[in-house]
């Protein structure tokens, strides 16, 4: 098992939950949706290309 010494994981999690509910800083709604989206797509194994 790998460790996470660095805590990314939980950061990551974190992140994307405030990400999520109040969208991307400096983005606009479309851009913020649409990163959302595809990272939502990479996390659930999704073929995004």
């Amino acid at each position: 098992m790998k460790r996470d010494i660095h805590n990314s994981q939980q950061r990551f999690e974190n992140w994307f939950e405030r990400v999520n509910e109040y969208g991307i800083d400096g983005l606009n709604k479309i851009n913020s949706d649409w990163i959302i989206k595809h990272i939502t797509d990479m996390r659930d194994g999704r073929n995004v290309a």
